[in-house]
């Protein structure tokens, strides 16, 4: 009788001739997870490595790749941090990107270049505001602000919180007006809008507003609060 007389016929061989297959289950979580998409499609790929090590536990042999679904798992979680810093970078640098033109915007509207084409101005603004300033309105805005505090140097932004929905973004940012001679509170409104065959959005203008306890704030584009319905009978 040839064979180890020791060997029991159920028990696997250990030279690997009779071992199972390897585990589609952890072979799909290790593909998965080093796609290169976002953090939930790594962490896919790791979960679908440890259905894939329970598996192969419950198979007692019959079944193999447990060091696929063991790198399934650690590479799944590691490239879902990575994918998630990754995003949170971005989105960070896209922020402080949409910051510095919502910042810019102000200065241009206080301060616009040296012979600039003043129609130039609007667009600046919110097309869909109802409350959109003429040029004369923006100018005389200007004026005002130069007669009080002096020449305009810089906007500093202080706070920006969200606002509005969806489907119309709105962002609100308090911050300083630095002049010459004063630096007053303030804060403008913004709407952001595609322009026609772009992808990448733009922030206009809805309100500007420096506040003044002593002599009146200025506002430019506040729109109008809706009438108080009288109350019923």
């Amino acid at each position: 009788m040839s064979g180890n007389p020791c060997q029991s016929p159920d028990r696997p061989r250990e030279d690997g001739r009779d071992k199972g297959p390897v585990s589609k289950l952890a072979v799909a979580g290790l593909i998965i997870a080093v796609i290169p998409l976002c953090p939930f499609t790594s962490l896919l790929g790791a979960l679908l490595g440890i259905f894939a090590l329970r598996r192969i536990r419950l198979a007692e042999g019959r079944l193999t790749g447990r060091g696929l679904a063991l790198a399934a798992v650690v590479v799944g979680v590691s490239l879902a941090f990575v994918w998630s810093a990754l995003l949170d970078y971005v989105a960070e640098r896209q922020r402080e990107a949409q910051e510095a033109m919502m910042i810019d915007t102000v200065g241009q509207l206080m301060r616009p270049p040296a012979g600039a084409d003043p129609a130039r101005t609007l667009q600046l603004w919110s097309g869909t505001d109802p409350r959109r300033p003429s040029i004369e309105e923006i100018e005389q805005f200007r004026a005002d602000a130069i007669d009080r505090y002096g020449v305009f140097d810089r906007f500093m932004a202080i706070s920006v919180s969200p606002d509005g929905s969806i489907l119309r973004p709105i962002v609100e940012m308090g911050g300083v007006f630095h002049f010459a001679d004063a630096s007053p509170f303030g804060s403008a409104s913004f709407e952001a809008q595609v322009p026609p065959g772009k992808l990448v959005p733009v922030f206009r203008l809805r309100s500007l507003m420096i506040e003044d306890r002593g002599r009146g704030d200025l506002t430019l584009g506040v729109e109008e609060e809706a009438p108080t319905p009288p109350a019923g009978p």
